[in-house]
């Protein structure tokens, strides 16, 4: 599993160029790298693909105080778009939240833990294995939250879809293939419907 970490600095730098957090963001993406390397690695490994994973994408997440939760939570509803998403959240305000079995659980504050959230390109990819989860924000009426996301997702030009080795006669494929799925994603999401539906066989 190969992932140039030449091309994630540049990425970082054009967000923050001659930025106080330059170096921190650079180590920070040095030591997300390993961690993403060892899943993606694992990953890999259980899909039988070494070459398909390979794209790292950052994002800041600014969220401010707000008084109406309820709206923010269903807004923030969602479930990646990438195939592995490592998220850094905030050490002081809780507001993470991942849906299972119809139910709500938080995500405790652990200092220094990355979360690691599987995306919808896995779930496709796994042929349902592996479950892409829902989640949302909480937001907090008093605090201000900041979070940091690196997204891993192979090139757009790679279709991506269940993979021969786990789709057999007692194991059909669920999942159609799709070509650029973060558009499809798009689409999908700004009118209220999970993408991931639209390529549910």
């Amino acid at each position: 599993m190969h992932t140039c970490t030449h091309c994630l600095h540049a990425m970082l730098l054009k967000i923050h160029p001659k930025n106080i957090f330059r170096k921190t963001l650079e180590e920070y993406a040095q030591t997300v790298k390993i961690a993403h390397d060892e899943v993606v690695r694992a990953t890999a490994l259980l899909l039988m693909d070494t070459e398909r994973i390979r794209k790292l994408r950052p994002e800041f997440n600014y969220y401010p105080t707000c008084p109406d939760a309820d709206i923010v939570r269903q807004v923030s509803r969602h479930a990646d778009v990438s195939a592995v998403s490592f998220l850094l959240i905030d050490r002081e305000v809780e507001a993470l939240e991942v849906l299972k079995d119809d139910q709500w659980f938080k995500v405790p504050i652990i200092p220094h833990a990355i979360v690691v959230l599987v995306g919808d390109q896995i779930e496709m990819m796994s042929n349902g294995i592996l479950k892409s989860p829902e989640h949302r924000v909480k937001p907090d009426l008093e605090k201000e939250r900041i979070s940091m996301a690196l997204f891993c997702s192979p090139d757009l030009e790679k279709e991506v879809g269940p993979l021969k080795a786990l789709v057999t006669e007692d194991q059909p494929p669920f999942y159609t293939t799709a070509k650029s799925y973060i558009n499809l994603f798009e689409r999908h999401y700004t009118k209220g419907i999970r993408p991931i539906t639209a390529v549910k066989i």
